[in-house]
C-alpha cells in the first residue's frame, strides 16, 4: 500500500514539474531561513546562561550627571563604594582588560584582539584574553578550579591562573603550576588552573591576573579604566534596586556622575559590547518574525497548489471512493504526496543552511560549531514538518469531501470562484508587500544617515604617531601619490579622540532655571571647513574667527533656548574670557548616529609652538587628517608598510567613513538578511500566482473556448483573469501598508533623525509588484486566449 502511495505521489509530482519546483524552492528557502533565525534567537538569548548566578550579576555603568552618554569604563573605587552603601549587594568587584589589543581596526572589523602566550617556548596557537580581577570579583563569577587555590593569585602581583584548555595545549598532562607564562615579554608565575570558560559569554577568561597592586595604587575616584560588576543578593528585586540608586550622585570627583545604568550580564552584548559587535535583540526578533512569515507564505503557496490539483483530480477521487477506498485511505494517499514534497523541501533546506552558514554567521556576528547548527536545524525542521501536517489535514479533509460532492452532483465550476485560493494568494501578496515596504523604509533611513550628515566622510582618514615621529609621518604622507590633501597641524573632527570638553555656565538671554550646557570643543578656520565640507547655517560665509569670537552648532543654539544667539556672549566655566557667537554651523554626528548630535563650540584655530632649549618647534597635532584616492584597505597597507620601514613602530589609522558605518553595522547586516527574505517571498508569491494561472488556464480551457465562440475577444479574456488578481493585489496593499507603516514608525523611533514615509513609496511599490505580476502571468494567459477554440471543444 505504501509503495503504491509513493508511486502515485511521484507520478503526480512529475506530472506538474513547474509547480513542484516552485513549491520545492519556496519550502526549502523558508525552512532554511526559519531554522537560521530560530537558532540565532536561541543563541542570543542564552548568553552566559551557564553561569550559576547570571540573573543576579550586573555591570554598573556611569554617565555624567548632565548627559545621557554612558562612560565606557568606571572608576576603580566604585565597587567598594557600592558594596559599603547598599546592603542589597552580595558581592562587588571589577575586571580590567590587561592585554586586549583591540586597536581601532580590530574593533571595527570585529577581529579578535588578545595577545600571544607561551610556556617553556611552546606558543598557544591562538591569541588569548587576559583579565585583571580585583580581589572580590572572583566571588561573583562561576569559575571551577582544577588546580591551585584562587586565593594564591589574589593578594600579590606577578601570579596568574590559566584555563584548562590553555594548560593542556602547552603542558599536556603535566601540571603547569609554578611554571612561568610569557605574555609578550612579561614573565608571570602560574598559580592556578580553572575550567575553560565557554565562549558563549560576554566575558572572556583565558588568563586571570591579580589586580591587587593596581587597585592599591590607584584606588581613587579619579582613576578610570575598569568594568565594575555587582551581584545582588538572592531575592532582591533588581528594578526596585535600580530605582533606589538612580538619584545617587558621586560628588567627590571632578565631574559628578550617576551610576543608574545598571545592565544585566546577559544584556551586555546588546548595550555595551566589548568585542566590536553591534547586535540588537530588536533586529534578531525582526529577522525571526520575517522568517516565520516567509515560512507561512511558502506553506500556504504549496497548500494552495496542492488543493488546486485536488480539483483537477476530483474524478479520480470519486472513482476511488466508489470502488471501495475508505476516507483514511484517500487521506493517506493525499498526505503521502504532501509529505513527500515537504521532506524534499526539508532536505534541500538543510543544503541551503550549509551553503549560507558562513555568510550568515558573519552577518549575525556569531560563532558556532556547524554540527550544533545542523542538529538544531534538524529538530526545528522536524517540528515544522509535524506542524505542517497538522495544518494540512483539515483543508485536505474538506477539499476531499467537496471534490467528491462536486463530481457526484456535477456542480459546475466557474473562473475565480475558489475562495480558498483567492484568500491564500491575497495573504502571500500581503506578506510580499509588507517585506518590500519595510525593507524600502530601512534602506531609505540608512541612506539618509550616511549621505545627509553635514560633513564629508568619504575617502577621508587620519593617521596617528608619536610627537617624535611627526616629521617622518608628514614626509611619508606627502610622498604618497594617492593622498590628495593633508591637514598637518589639525586634530581630526571625526573620529576625534583629542577633543576637549567644557561647559557654558551663562549666556546673554539665559532664562531662569536653564542648565549648564556641556559641549565638545573644536578649532576651525576656512581650511578645516573646506576639508570636511562643513556648512554655515547662519552667519558669515567665512569660517575664520577673530579674537574673542566663536561658532556654535545647531544643537548648542537649541539648548541655549534664545531666539537669535548670534552676537550674544557666553561664559565658559574656568575661563576668564566671554567670547561672542559669530555664527551657527550645521550639525553633524561625532558619535552614534542613533543619538542626538551633541553641542559643539568652535574656537579659532591657531598654530601652537613649543620650545626645547634655544629651539622653537611647531606643535604636532598627533593625528593627521588626509584625503586619499582608491581603496582604503590598500592605502592603509601601503602607509603602514612605509611607516614601519622608516621606524614608526605603532602607527594608528582610522577611516572616517568606515568608522561611521560601524555604528550602522547592525542595520547593514539586517538589511542584507531582510533583502534575501523579501526577494524570496516575492518570488514565492509570483511563482505561486504563475502556477495557479497555469492550472486555471488548463482547468478552464473549454470555458475560454466557448467564450471565444460567442464573440469574446482576447482582451476580454485577459481582463477576466487580470481583474481577479488586480483586486487581490489592491486588497493586499490596503492591508499590508498600514501594518508596515506601524512597524516602521516603531522601528524609526530609535533614531533622532528619521526619514519620511512619502506617498510615492506606496505608489511605487504597488506599481512595481503589479508590473511583476503582469509580466509573469500575462504571456501564459495570452497563450491560452489565442488557442483554437474548435480544437479545445473537441477534447474530452
Amino acid at each position: 500500500m505504501i509503495i503504491h502511495y509513493l508511486k502515485v505521489a511521484i507520478h503526480n509530482l512529475l506530472a506538474h514539474k513547474t509547480q513542484t519546483l516552485i513549491s520545492l524552492f519556496g519550502l526549502a528557502m523558508a525552512f532554511a531561513c526559519v531554522s537560521l533565525a530560530s537558532f540565532w534567537n536561541y543563541y542570543e538569548r542564552t548568553y552566559d546562561s551557564f553561569q550559576e548566578n547570571a540573573d543576579r550579576i550586573y555591570r554598573v555603568r556611569q554617565r555624567s550627571k548632565n548627559s545621557e552618554e554612558a562612560f565606557g569604563h568606571s572608576q576603580v573605587r566604585l565597587h567598594r563604594y557600592l558594596k559599603e552603601k547598599y546592603p542589597e549587594i552580595e558581592a562587588a568587584g571589577y575586571i580590567r582588560e590587561r592585554w586586549n589589543h583591540n586597536s581601532y581596526e580590530s574593533l571595527h572589523e570585529n577581529k579578535d584582539g588578545g595577545v600571544i602566550a607561551s610556556i617553556n617556548g611552546i606558543t598557544y596557537p591562538q591569541k588569548v584574553y587576559v583579565q585583571g580581577l580585583s580581589q572580590d570579583a572572583l566571588d561573583i563569577f562561576s569559575l571551577e578550579w582544577i588546580e591551585g587555590n584562587k586565593k594564591l593569585m589574589t593578594y600579590k602581583g606577578g601570579e596568574v591562573a590559566i584555563s584548562e584548555q590553555l594548560a593542556r595545549s602547552m603542558c599536556g598532562n603535566k601540571s603547569p603550576l609554578g611554571q612561568m607564562l610569557n605574555l609578550e615579554g612579561r614573565e608571570l608565575e602560574i598559580a592556578g588552573v580553572y575550567k575553560t570558560w565557554p565562549r558563549h559569554s560576554n566575558l572572556k577568561f583565558d588568563i586571570i591576573e591579580s589586580d591587587t597592586p593596581f587597585e592599591r595604587e590607584l584606588n581613587s575616584w579619579g582613576s578610570f579604566g575598569v568594568h565594575t560588576y555587582i551581584m545582588l543578593k538572592s531575592g532582591v528585586d533588581h528594578q526596585k534596586f535600580i530605582q533606589k540608586v538612580q538619584s545617587d550622585t558621586i560628588k567627590d570627583i571632578p565631574i559628578p556622575v550617576v551610576y543608574d545604568l545598571i545592565t544585566p550580564l546577559k544584556e551586555l552584548r546588546y548595550t555595551s559590547p566589548d568585542d566590536g559587535t553591534n547586535i540588537r535583540l530588536k533586529d534578531v526578533n525582526l529577522f525571526s518574525n520575517a522568517s516565520i512569515l516567509l515560512t507561512l507564505c511558502a506553506l500556504l503557496n504549496y497548500l494552495i497548489l496542492f488543493i488546486s490539483r485536488l480539483h483537477a483530480r476530483g474524478r479520480d477521487m470519486a472513482l476511488r471512493t466508489i470502488c471501495g477506498s475508505s476516507s483514511w485511505q484517500l487521506i493517506g494517499l493525499l498526505l503521502t504526496e504532501y509529505l513527500l514534497l515537504l521532506l524534499m523541501g526539508l532536505l534541500v533546506g538543510m543544503l541551503f543552511v550549509e551553503l549560507a552558514m558562513n555568510q550568515f554567521m558573519k552577518l549575525a556576528m556569531i560563532r558556532i560549531e556547524f554540527s550544533s547548527v545542523m542538529i538544531s536545524c534538524g529538530y526545528l525542521m522536524l517540528a515544522s514538518l509535524i506542524l505542517s501536517v497538522v495544518l494540512s489535514i483539515f483543508p485536505i479533509l474538506y477539499f476531499k469531501r467537496k471534490t467528491l460532492r462536486v463530481q457526484i452532483e456535477a456542480e459546475p465550476t466557474r473562473l475565480g470562484n475558489n475562495y480558498f485560493r483567492s484568500t491564500g494568494v491575497c495573504v502571500q501578496l500581503i506578506i510580499g508587500f509588507l517585506f518590500i515596504f519595510c525593507t524600502t523604509i530601512m534602506m531609505k533611513q540608512v541612506y539618509m544617515l550616511t549621505h545627509t550628515d553635514h560633513i564629508e566622510r568619504k575617502q577621508v582618514a587620519w593617521v596617528r604617531a608619536s610627537m617624535q615621529e611627526s616629521d617622518i609621518l608628514l614626509s611619508t604622507l606627502q610622498q604618497q601619490p594617492f593622498i590628495k590633501e593633508i591637514l598637518p597641524d589639525v586634530n581630526p573632527l571625526y573620529p576625534n579622540y583629542h577633543m576637549t570638553n567644557n561647559r557654558i555656565c551663562d549666556w546673554e538671554g539665559k532664562s531662569t532655571g536653564s542648565q549648564d550646557i556641556y559641549f565638545a570643543n573644536y578649532t576651525i578656520n576656512d581650511e578645516i571647513a573646506s576639508f570636511y565640507g562643513l556648512q554655515m547655517k547662519e552667519g558669515p560665509a567665512s569660517f575664520e574667527l577673530g579674537k574673542g569670537e566663536v561658532f556654535i552648532n545647531e544643537t548648542m543654539a537649541k539648548e541655549m533656548n534664545i531666539s537669535n544667539p548670534i552676537g550674544k556672549t557666553v561664559a565658559i566655566k574656568h575661563s576668564k574670557s566671554s567670547p561672542k557667537i559669530k555664527g551657527i554651523i550645521y550639525d553633524f554626528h561625532i558619535q552614534n548616529p542613533k543619538t542626538s548630535p551633541i553641542p559643539i563650540l568652535y574656537s579659532r584655530h591657531s598654530d601652537r609652538f613649543y620650545t626645547i632649549g634655544d629651539k622653537t618647534f611647531k606643535q604636532f597635532a598627533g593625528s593627521v587628517p588626509f584625503k586619499y584616492n582608491g581603496n582604503w584597505t590598500t592605502c592603509k597597507k601601503i602607509l603602514e608598510k612605509e611607516l614601519q620601514q622608516k621606524g614608526v613602530k605603532y602607527p594608528s589609522f582610522a577611516d572616517t567613513e568606515e568608522h561611521y558605518q560601524y555604528f550602522l553595522k547592525s542595520e547593514y547586516n539586517l538589511l542584507q538578511l531582510l533583502s534575501i527574505i523579501t526577494i524570496v517571498s516575492i518570488l514565492i508569491a509570483i511563482f505561486g500566482i504563475y502556477a495557479l494561472i497555469m492550472q486555471s488556464c488548463d482547468q478552464h480551457q473549454k470555458e475560454i473556448a466557448i467564450r471565444k465562440v460567442f464573440g469574446a475577444k482576447v482582451l476580454d479574456i485577459l481582463l477576466m483573469f487580470f481583474k481577479q488578481y488586480m483586486a487581490q493585489m489592491a486588497i493586499a496593499a490596503i492591508i499590508a501598508f498600514p501594518i508596515g507603516y506601524f512597524l516602521m514608525k516603531n522601528w524609526l523611533e530609535q533614531y533622532t533623525r528619521q526619514t519620511s514615509i512619502s506617498i510615492w513609496i506606496y505608489v511605487g511599490i504597488f506599481l512595481g509588484v503589479s508590473i511583476l505580476v503582469t509580466l509573469s502571468i500575462g504571456w501564459r494567459i495570452w497563450k491560452a486566449a489565442n488557442e483554437n477554440p474548435a480544437q479545445i471543444i473537441k477534447k474530452e
